[in-house]
């Protein structure tokens, strides 16, 4: 976040100077509810061609010479165990009036009122540059949490983590953030986005880890914490679950949460 907000800052002063006046858009589509990152990511991948095809590279989109820069983010809720409604939206900076109202208008007209509700596409003015910049770039996919009692009665935070590995899962190898006019001109995309998946290379002398996909898998009773490769069943890290770790239990979702779901 630091490094693409420092970046970015001195060219949307620049602009500025130039009598450039920036908005801040957001656009946001049905929400995905699904148990299965597959899923998940083909709809993201829909999401991103209707962005591209119908707005992006149109003539119109090119015509008013918009500048700018766009990052994908997506949160979710719980709806039951092991099922989550996932709200994938994009966060966009313009630099004209007229540029933030084609996008609204255009990504409304994209979507129809059925699935897109007019009411969350909108836009404004920015007053705070860095604000805007640290509100662009802040993350991924934000940890939604949420609050209950536990069994002694005391108010606990959890953050589901299946949800957040189906997000990353689904969102591997996907461009995040992308730039578009002066923006790409002077910073480029490859900048935006020089913290790829493929730095997260674990570099250990003597461990030989397979390459894939893993999906986490906590379990208390069974005294199991780890990454699992969806089709060997490897453990990634072999880890043994402590007794330290079943007094940390209560960060985790307990399998008695949904009671009564299937």
């Amino acid at each position: 976040t630091a490094q693409n907000v420092k970046k970015f800052l001195p060219v949307m002063k620049y602009l500025a100077s130039e009598g450039r006046e920036f908005y801040f858009v957001t656009l946001t589509l049905q929400n995905c509810v699904t148990d299965d990152a597959r899923v998940l990511r083909d709809f993201m991948r829909r999401c991103n061609r209707m962005w591209a095809d119908g707005i992006r590279t149109k003539h119109k989109f090119r015509s008013l010479g918009i500048s700018g820069v766009i990052k994908k983010e997506c949160t979710y809720h719980v709806v039951k165990k092991d099922l989550f409604s996932f709200h994938y939206h994009f966060h966009i900076i313009v630099d004209s009036l007229e540029a933030a109202k084609y996008v609204v208008a255009q990504w409304k007209k994209l979507h129809g009122s059925t699935v897109a509700d007019a009411r969350f596409q909108k836009y404004k003015k920015i007053e705070d540059f860095e604000n805007a910049a640290i509100e662009v770039f802040k993350y991924a996919s934000k940890a939604s949490v949420s609050k209950s009692k536990g069994r002694d009665g005391k108010k606990k935070i959890q953050i589901n983590y299946k949800a957040l590995d189906m997000i990353y899962t689904a969102m591997h190898g996907m461009q995040r953030m992308s730039s578009f006019g002066q923006f790409r001109t002077m910073i480029g995309d490859e900048a935006l986005n020089d913290f790829r998946d493929e730095d997260l290379v674990l570099n250990i002398e003597g461990l030989n880890v397979e390459d894939g996909c893993y999906t986490w898998y906590m379990s208390v009773k069974d005294k199991v914490a780890d990454w699992y490769n969806m089709e060997t069943g490897e453990a990634l890290c072999c880890y043994k679950v402590t007794r330290k770790d079943e007094l940390l239990q209560d960060i985790y979702l307990d399998e008695d949460i949904f009671p009564n779901s299937g």
